[in-house]
């Protein structure tokens, strides 16, 4: 790779939504900023992955070509969650699939391969929640729902559930578990572990995704979570706060995965070295199988006010370390501490004093870190606890119940501001994301100007920078066939910050292993970018490179699917217009060849009357003049049994020489007949310009014969009629009276055929 200022990493990672994901990518961003480098994002999906709604995801394999992208030349590490990308395929396919990078320093996570180093969760974490139900609960009938067989993660807390329940003389039944796929759609396979085992009192999901589908199935059959059947998850991902009631779970502090996991390649590019490791978990215990009243006060009377505030925000949003740090989360911590404090000690709550300081705190902040429903849990979750505790105390239990509700009331102030703004910036994004395709079709006649109406919306939207790059032509690839990669690509438009640019043609071409490595690329700082393929079906278009916040990065997700539309729209286009084009003149051919006689390339009768009367009906001929000529080709017979077919054909084109002699006075001709032959012609002034048509008709024969060594005499009888136009008419009305003319011009016709000279050449 080229020499940089900065290192620059690469993070492999199914999809960006995805909850998982998205814990992983928030810790690697904060890594990268804290060491100023830049890390490129290559949201691909699993490979060979099946997915659930194959009629929505027929065309995801597209994703994976980013993969493809990845080189010394432009990254000088790489981060692969093999977790997510790897769990479709073999050990030994994604250890090949791994290889294909060497030598390029690589780490993976989730799951250890010789060679490379890796940071993983503790195998055995699955065990907190196994034994939660065993030891707390005293449960004996547990069921599992375990990831995809042949999954690594998937199989380690299977073997740690079957571990727990040997452990605790519970006899492990094969039967008693299932496997779904780390996804929602998880219905099928409750019902099934459900329908064998109706009588389970609890069961343990391989992660927190699979209990959504579990819970639609506990609400089918009418099964209180918590109450006739308890549940436990894996991961602590949104999902467990988002599902009611929420889900008891192992924590495994995703996003400190990926944040270590940067940390440790960067050490690995800088020293050659760095070493494995396993992070710890532990056991967030919701309402999925929470604790009794009882439990709760034996907390109360033995734990100090620091345990109690901490298992409330581990509860629902973490430790004060891994959660975003600000000075209003350390407040709110700070306040509940001094809180149970006072209740602990029975000592009185000073209630002004708290809710000054509350109203200060939001006063003081424009943006909370952490979602308004998870805060406002925390904070009536702590109420319960500090009710429970103080129910001896009545002036403190009217404190407490008069402290939360009035920070409830600041909480919702805020929400609903925060919904506000978020509601106008999301109509005014959605606008500008809508108007990509639009505004690429008003400008498809000029394609750099089209590409460039994509930045103008982007930079008006969230994205801080943004690179749309193109193939040469659309590329198309096939699922299960091997992604040939174009040499080159071409980069249209980008814009970083403020500066919008258009790229000129002879700049446009890019390697496609120097695309996120260039000079176009942001110098004087460090950058997050994410790689996103452009394709429609089977054709891939292109590349999208963009920069944004975190937060936002579910817009790209909207915006590229608007990017590849409008390019396959204005293909289709320039196609179309193509199209027209060949049909327009494969059109005026057909018409030229249907109007036209084949000997001699002049009119045929249906042309020359088309011809003729589009000028004689037209409303501006109305009062001028104009001159019809009818023209025969004297003793065609004689010359045709004389000197053949050929030597007539020959005659026929030579009238039509005769009859462009009157140009540029004549403005249609046309062979109407065998021998016979028609003129039009509008003029000021009729009857001399008819003279002058007859006289050169008769002066070019006249000429020719006398020169030509052809030893036959070519001539014609012409009839001229002469007229002033009415408008509407057609040429055929005058005709009879032109054959008039003709009738007593034939009556001289030259009736002298073979020329008298013995040195004529044969035809």
């Amino acid at each position: 790779m080229t020499e940089k200022k900065r290192l620059q990493i690469g993070l492999m990672i199914h999809h960006l939504e995805n909850e998982y994901a998205s814990e992983i990518l928030k810790g690697a961003i904060a890594a990268a900023e804290e060491l100023d480098i830049n890390l490129i994002l290559l949201p691909g999906r699993g490979i060979n992955a099946v997915e659930d709604d194959e009629k929505y995801s027929i065309y995801d394999y597209q994703y994976n070509v980013i993969y493809n992208y990845v080189s010394e030349r432009n990254l000088d590490g790489l981060l692969v969650s093999v977790g997510t990308v790897g769990s479709y395929i073999s050990r030994e396919e994604m250890a090949q699939f791994l290889h294909s990078y060497d030598p390029l320093p690589l780490l993976t996570m989730e799951v250890e391969f010789p060679g490379y180093p890796c940071i993983r969760f503790n195998t055995n974490a699955m065990k907190l929640a196994v034994e939660h139900l065993i030891h707390h609960h005293g449960c004996r009938k547990i069921g599992f729902v375990s990831g995809p067989m042949g999954n690594q993660d998937a199989m380690d807390r299977l073997h740690c559930y079957r571990a727990v329940l040997e452990e605790n003389h519970i006899p492990y039944d094969c039967t008693k578990v299932v496997y779904g796929n780390f996804s929602e759609t998880s219905e099928e396979v409750v019902r099934n572990l459900l329908d064998l085992h109706p009588d389970l009192e609890a069961i343990c999901f391989a992660n927190d995704k699979m209990c959504i589908g579990g819970y639609e199935v506990f609400k089918e059959r009418k099964m209180r979570v918590g109450e006739d059947i308890l549940v436990t998850g894996f991961d602590d991902s949104e999902v467990a706060t988002s599902l009611k009631p929420m889900l008891t779970t192992v924590r495994t502090n995703i996003s400190s995965m990926g944040y270590q996991s940067v940390q440790a390649l960067v050490e690995l590019i800088q020293t050659g070295k760095t070493r494995s490791r396993t992070l710890d978990a532990r056991l967030i215990v919701r309402e999925s199988c929470d604790l009794t009243e009882e439990q709760i006060q034996k907390l109360a009377d033995h734990c100090a006010a620091e345990e109690i505030v901490g298992m409330i925000f581990n509860k629902y949003i973490g430790d004060l370390e891994s959660t975003t740090k600000t000075r209003f989360i350390q407040r709110v911590w700070e306040l509940l501490i001094k809180e149970f404090q006072a209740v602990c000690s029975h000592e009185p709550l000073p209630l002004a004093e708290y809710q000054k300081e509350i109203s200060e705190m939001f006063d003081q902040t424009d943006v909370i870190p952490i979602q308004v429903p998870l805060l406002k849990k925390v904070v009536t979750y702590a109420k319960e606890f500090a009710v429970q505790i103080c129910r001896e105390q009545p002036e403190n239990l009217l404190a407490v119940e008069r402290l939360h509700a009035f920070f409830l009331d600041n909480l919702l102030d805020y929400s609903m501001q925060q919904q506000y703004l978020l509601r106008t910036n999301l109509v005014y994004s959605n606008f500008l994301i809508s108007n990509i395709n639009k505004d690429m079709m008003i400008n498809s006649n000029d394609e750099e100007k089209s590409f460039f109406s994509i930045v103008k919306n982007l930079y008006r939207v969230n994205f801080k920078s943004s690179y749309i790059y193109v193939f040469h032509s659309p590329v198309v690839h096939y699922q299960y066939e091997q992604w040939i990669m174009p040499d080159n690509l071409y980069l249209k438009s980008y814009h970083i910050g403020q500066m919008l640019q258009r790229v000129e043609p002879p700049e446009q071409q890019v390697s496609v292993y120097t695309c996120i490595a260039n000079r176009y690329m942001p110098q004087d700082r460090r950058y997050t970018f994410v790689m996103v393929p452009l394709f429609s079906n089977e054709e891939q278009y292109g590349l999208f490179i963009c920069e944004l916040d975190y937060n936002h990065f579910s817009q790209i997700y909207s915006v590229a699917p608007q990017i590849c539309s409008a390019i396959k729209m204005t293909r289709l286009v320039k196609e179309l217009e193509g199209n027209l084009e060949e049909a327009r003149f494969a059109n005026s051919r057909l018409k030229l060849i249907s109007d036209s006689d084949e000997l001699t390339g002049v009119y045929n009768r249906r042309g020359f009357y088309r011809a003729a009367n589009a000028m004689l009906s037209s409303q501006e001929s109305a009062g001028k003049g104009c001159v019809l000529i009818l023209a025969d080709l004297d003793n065609l017979k004689i010359i045709n049994d004389t000197f053949g077919h050929d030597g007539g054909d020959h005659a026929l084109k030579t009238c039509v020489q005769y009859l462009s002699s009157a140009t540029p006075l004549l403005d249609a001709i046309g062979r109407v007949g065998g021998d016979e032959f028609a003129g039009f012609v509008m003029v000021d002034d009729p009857e001399t310009a008819g003279k002058q048509i007859y006289d050169s008709i008769k002066k070019a024969a006249q000429q020719y014969n006398a020169t030509s060594a052809i030893p036959y005499n070519i001539t014609l009888s012409v009839g001229v009629y002469t007229m002033t136009c009415q408008g509407g008419e057609q040429v055929q009305n005058y005709v009879k009276y032109a054959d008039q003319k003709l009738y007593q011009d034939k009556k001289n016709k030259n009736r002298i055929v073979i020329k008298p000279q013995n040195n004529s050449m044969p035809v």
